[in-house]
Formats: C-alpha cells, sequence, structure tokens
C-alpha cells in the first residue's frame, strides 16, 4: 500500500512524504523515517503503520500527544484526508484502502 503524507507547517505545504514500507517513525531526530524540523515533535514521536487495509497511527509516549482530526490519540486510524498533528506539524493522509474480500467499508471514504 502506498500512502502518501502532504506535510504542512504554519499552513504551508512542505513536502510529500509517501510511505511504500511500513510501518514508518515520524520525528525530529535523524533515526526517524520521516523527520520534521519542529522544536514540538519528540526524536521518536509516533508510529505509522496498516492493519486490516487501514492506515494507523500509534503515538510513541512523544512529550505533546498525537491528534487524529484534533482529537487526542495513542491508538488511532487514519483515513484518506484524515490530519494528523504532530507538534505544530499538520500531515494529511492520502491513499486507497485495502479492505480484505468480503470485508464491509470502515467508512465512506474508504467506500470502493
Amino acid at each position: 500500500m502506498k500512502v502518501v503524507l502532504a506535510v504542512y507547517q504554519q499552513s504551508a505545504k512542505v513536502k510529500d512524504c509517501i510511505l511504500e514500507k511500513l510501518p514508518q517513525i515520524i520525528g525530529r531526530s535523524e533515526s526517524a523515517d520521516i523527520q520534521l524540523d519542529d522544536r514540538w515533535v519528540s526524536r521518536q514521536h509516533c508510529r505509522v503503520d496498516v492493519q486490516e487495509g487501514v492506515v494507523v497511527v500509534q503515538d510513541l509516549e512523544s512529550r505533546h500527544g498525537t491528534l487524529v482530526n484534533d482529537k487526542p490519540v495513542t491508538h488511532g486510524k487514519l483515513f484518506p484526508g484524515d490530519t494528523l498533528c504532530v507538534g505544530l506539524s499538520r500531515l494529511v493522509a492520502s491513499y486507497e484502502c485495502e479492505l480484505a474480500e468480503g470485508a464491509e467499508p470502515l467508512n465512506a471514504a474508504c467506500e470502493g
């Protein structure tokens, strides 16, 4: 599954992060897969992975927390069009859900 996270800082788009292999770690350390230049982002802030065809995000005990659509999460789903907030950075998810055969769509964004 190819996931694109559009990164915005101070309302300006900074870059697109294309995730072709998951899981990926978001943080400000050099060891993070997706590095953000944001002092409010922890060195290893959160992990992005896929479960049952849907992208999930897990907070890695970050100092300032992880939000999906402005709601704090420790572990949550990130559907296409959802916003992931870490520090002062916003990442908007874009991908096509890959539902298992015979599975019901989890929300309207995943209907194929």
